[in-house]
């Protein structure tokens, strides 16, 4: 399964921490109370429950790519 999001890049320096739960890329961005940080650790946990694999490729063309493989 694959999810492609255009218009947006994780900088490298912030990739081993992505799927840490309330961790935030961009700190200047103020909480508005819609937002925990949440969504990809749970997606991980659930992905890591199934015996799968997630990853995730980000470029400097503003393209994330989101990967997960079950075995």
């Amino acid at each position: 399964m694959t999810v492609q999001n255009f218009n947006s890049y994780i900088d490298e320096k912030d990739l081993p921490y992505i799927f840490e739960r309330f961790y935030r890329s961009d700190k200047s961005r103020q909480n508005d109370g819609k937002s925990f940080g949440l969504g990809l650790a749970i997606t991980k946990e659930m992905v890591d429950k199934l015996n799968g694999e997630i990853k995730i490729l980000s470029n400097k063309d503003n393209e994330t790519i989101f990967s997960a493989k079950f075995h």
